[in-house]
């Protein structure tokens, strides 16, 4: 009995799993038959999702309702689509890639009117010239340097590297020994010290720049100038060239280039007779602004150079009691770049002291587990070296005490009355506003 039981359960539960498997095929072939095939008109139709495209179809998005849209193809040509779609026509991008390259050629032909050996581009030159660009997109590719050199020189063009214009510009340069008074030359010099800066922001340029001798050549002659525009773009010029580049600032100091730069920044004082003058000072207010830049990218994690800049009493000039006591606006911001310049001295000495700590602890530990396998091994004479190394640093940073050249100046007073200071014109902004 027990026996023909099971047996019907089984029979029951076979027969449960059958009308299973038909509900699902029936589902399945009920969403089969939802689907549909699009039937294209003349006119724009909106295309459903799942449904069944047929080929030889003109398709679109619709911008405004977000859909797709398709209709039959005009092969007569007289469609006149309203809606607002996103198409390709590659005549029309042709036609506009024309445009541009006959645009931008207009402008350099323009542009070489204007220069003192003037040549114009021809009407052959620019077919080639555009011939070369558009063969060039086509390719998908780009040519080599020599190649491209090449072309550009048989159409009487040439192309030059950062190194040649930089070599052409040092052939050129001249800074009259006289006074440059007149404007036109100082404008000339200005120029010339503009396109080094630009080039010298690149390090490898900026090294170009040294072994050429262009501190002696170019930025000493220029910080001797009666001009203050040539003056002050000269010292642009240094702080791009050294900035965090460690080969220039050696060069740099070596070449004995902190004296003129302290001696330039103190020689200008701003009396309380020259505060009332106003905007008569702003030269005055840019060149020491550019003079605190070329110290900073100087000195800053160079040890060598901060102790030079101590020993030649480059604190003394800048925490000059006449440059705090200036309330102008010119002279709040001069402070403020001068505190930052010494919080950072004073943050790289913490940070090299941490370091050394941090070293030491690393390999007390090391000592104390080292084990004979290879790997702690190197790892021990990697931390030893490293250690070693925070306290060359160290030691250079303390070979002037920093921190009693600053007590001596009163530099906390100073600073207080700085801050104090900021807080009154936050204040006052935040009223006015």
């Amino acid at each position: 009995m027990a026996i023909f039981s099971m047996m019907k359960l089984r029979s029951i539960s076979f027969l449960v799993l059958c009308l299973l498997l038909l509900c699902c095929r029936g589902d399945k072939k009920q969403d089969a038959d939802k689907k549909s095939t699009f039937k294209p008109t003349d006119e724009w139709q909106t295309v459903e999702e799942g449904d069944i495209l047929p080929s030889g179809l003109h398709y679109r998005m619709n911008l405004q309702t977000g859909k797709k849209e398709a209709k039959l193809i005009d092969l007569n040509g007289n469609e006149e689509d309203t809606g607002t779609s996103l198409t390709y026509d590659k005549n029309k991008q042709e036609t506009l890639v024309d445009d541009k390259v006959a645009e931008s050629i207009k402008k350099i032909d323009d542009e070489t009117r204007q220069a003192p050996d003037a040549r114009t581009i021809d009407p052959s030159d620019e077919d080639k010239l555009k011939q070369l660009i558009k063969g060039e997109k086509n390719k998908e590719e780009f040519r080599n340097y020599e190649e491209l050199k090449s072309i550009f020189e048989e159409m009487n063009m040439t192309v030059e590297t950062d190194i040649e214009i930089m070599n052409k510009l040092f052939q050129s340069f001249d800074l009259p020994s006289g006074e440059t008074e007149n404007v036109n030359v100082e404008d000339d010099v200005i120029s010339y010290l503009k396109d080094f800066e630009y080039l010298v922001s690149q390090i490898d340029n900026a090294r170009h720049f040294v072994h050429q001798n262009g501190i002696t050549k170019i930025i000493l002659p220029c910080l001797n100038s009666s001009s203050f525009e040539i003056r002050t773009e000269a010292l642009k010029l240094l702080g791009s060239a050294v900035q965090n580049n460690v080969p220039v600032q050696i060069k740099s100091l070596e070449q004995n280039i902190l004296q003129p730069i302290l001696h330039l920044f103190d020689q200008h004082v701003i009396s309380k007779e020259h505060i009332k003058a106003g905007n008569e000072l702003d030269h005055v207010y840019r060149l020491k602004s550019a003079a605190i830049y070329a110290i900073s990218c100087l000195i800053r994690n160079f040890p060598t150079a901060q102790n030079d800049f101590i020993k030649n009493g480059g604190l003394n000039i800048l925490l000059n009691e006449k440059i705090f006591l200036n309330n102008c606006e010119n002279g709040y911001k001069l402070q403020l770049k001068i505190a930052s310049l010494i919080n950072t001295l004073l943050q790289e000495r913490y940070d090299a002291q941490i370091s050394l700590n941090i070293h030491l602890s690393k390999l007390q530990e090391l000592n104390s587990s080292v084990s004979p396998d290879h790997q702690s091994a190197y790892e021990l004479n990697l931390t030893r070296s490293q250690y070693l190394t925070a306290r060359s640093k160290l030691d250079q940073y303390n070979e002037r005490d920093l921190h009693q050249s600053l007590a001596n100046l009163h530099w906390c007073n100073i600073a207080k009355q700085l801050f104090i200071k900021n807080n009154y014109k936050a204040n006052m902004e935040t009223v006015s506003e």
